[in-house]
């Protein structure tokens, strides 16, 4: 549990005086020698005090469920677009859409709550108002940012930041199309992928510890350039470059899984590092030439599994540096080009 005791079962003279009541060690003689019904009454007793108490706990906590009601798109700061009506955020609110369909959430104001979580097969888009938005998700009990398996949450250009608070805790087990900043600066942050992430804006603060992709997983690169974020590649999750144009992503240098490219080149591109790959290879080229070395710098090329090239070209060396492919499991070309000097 991540939450803290109330403070209202510390300090609380009425508390104490209500467990002296139903306390058993306390009661006089007689009370002792009481018929088994007597002795019912006050297990009766003690139940409800316990039932009462834990309702008293919830209240002193302070934190409420609202779940979206509106079967399209909305207003995120219409307070009767969230049951029960949601007339004064809280820092440490949990909001929940999970009714279906397709929705747009709109005027995503600077914010703070507790936790956000999109279930039941539905696809969620967050809007800001203009200006520069943050939504920042807090450290609750339970996972903070939840994308169940079937449903989707992607964050527009126009909110500008969803942030991970210290501690908090993601998993992406959807859908997770980032257009923004998403922020895992914070400390101890962690956030698990078993789903898919589609990264057209930043990742940030990402490290091995806090950013993890499981087996099955997706990373799809979808921007030219930028940055793929550092993580824990599982050996068999993916990571996609699907958007790379004219310029290499830098964060190229770890040790991934699978790796496809599948770019159209409106230019020749040189790699910037040495890739590693544990699974397969699969080149899905087009246009112009991926290059391994273009210059006097000797890179490498490792694959765990099996390199696969079906369109495009990769050329290993276009200078005086030197390319070298190595694979541990089988070659496959079924077109394109694997041009070695």
């Amino acid at each position: 549990m991540k939450a803290t005791r109330p403070s209202i079962f510390r300090s609380s003279a009425r508390f104490r005086q209500l467990l002296t009541l139903v306390n058993p060690a306390s009661m006089d003689a007689k009370t002792n020698s009481r018929s088994q019904a007597s002795g019912l009454s006050r297990l009766i007793l003690q139940s409800a005090l316990a039932t009462a108490l834990l309702l008293i706990g919830n209240v002193a906590m302070g934190q409420t469920t609202y779940t979206w009601n509106v079967a399209g798109s909305g207003s995120w700061t219409t307070a009767g677009n969230w049951t029960p009506s949601r007339t004064t955020p809280a820092a440490n609110d949990i909001l929940v859409v999970n009714n279906g369909g397709s929705k747009t959430i709109s005027n995503v104001p600077t914010q703070t709550i507790g936790r956000l979580t999109i279930a039941g097969n539905t696809t969620v888009a967050l809007s800001g108002p203009g200006g520069t938005q943050t939504l920042t998700i807090g450290n609750g009990t339970g996972d903070d940012l939840v994308v169940e398996s079937g449903s989707s949450l992607t964050g527009n250009s126009n909110l500008e930041n969803i942030v991970l608070s210290s501690s908090a805790t993601a998993d992406i087990s959807g859908t997770f199309t980032i257009n923004n900043v998403f922020s895992l600066s914070a400390a101890n942050v962690v956030a698990t992928i078993s789903g898919t992430v589609v990264n057209a804006g930043t990742i940030s603060g990402a490290t091995a510890a806090k950013l993890s992709f499981g087996s099955g997983s997706i990373y799809q690169h979808s921007q030219n350039g930028g940055t793929v974020p550092t993580a824990t590649w599982n050996s068999m999750s993916n990571c996609n470059i699907t958007g790379m144009t004219s310029s290499y992503p830098s964060g190229m240098g770890q040790t991934f899984g699978n790796v496809t490219f599948s770019s159209t080149l409106s230019s020749n591109i040189e790699f910037s590092t040495n890739l590693t790959c544990n699974g397969n290879l699969t080149m899905n080229l087009a246009g112009n030439a991926l290059r391994l070395t273009d210059g006097g710098t000797s890179r490498s090329i490792t694959v765990g599994g099996n390199y696969t090239h079906n369109s495009g070209e990769l050329r290993l060396s276009n200078g005086n540096g030197t390319g070298t492919l190595n694979i541990t499991g089988d070659f496959f070309h079924t077109g394109g080009n694997l041009v070695c000097v």
